[in-house]
């Protein structure tokens, strides 16, 4: 099961250069890459994920026939409750920003959407993601 890291955990790993890959300043990985990237930062960090495991639909459209419009997020974190990921590289986020929202709104589900702008932050300090998660602390089954 997933714990916090302590102080100590934290700064150790920020010392730490190979604690994961750290791309170039620059943002430029695909959006698999990102993922890629990101899943790295949660197996580091001892967190533990799902990839890509449920849709939650949020629209249904007449299109000649019913289609449902949804939101599959990239990362589900079974130790904490309610909690997804979702990894994007796209510069135009209302899209991505609306989808997110709506899922939240009926589900009661909690989203860290990360942008490009997060993906730079962690490649120069992956310890970082707990900050933008805000985790509780797991509770014990």
């Amino acid at each position: 099961m997933a714990r916090r890291l302590t102080d100590k955990e934290v700064d150790a790993a920020r010392a730490d250069p190979s604690f994961c890959p750290r791309p170039t300043r620059d943002w430029k990985f695909s959006p698999a890459e990102s993922e890629d990237f990101v899943a790295s930062i949660l197996t580091q960090l001892g967190i533990a994920y799902e990839r890509e495991d449920l849709f939650f639909p949020t629209q249904r459209e007449q299109r000649p026939q019913l289609v449902e419009l949804g939101f599959t997020p990239d990362f589900r974190l079974p130790d904490y409750e309610g909690w997804y990921i979702e990894v994007t590289t796209r510069k135009d986020l209302q899209e991505k920003n609306v989808k997110v929202h709506n899922a939240q709104a009926i589900y009661g589900i909690r989203i860290l959407l990360i942008t490009r702008r997060e993906l730079t932050l962690l490649s120069t300090d992956p310890v970082a993601l707990l900050s933008l998660l805000q985790l509780p602390v797991p509770v014990a089954a």
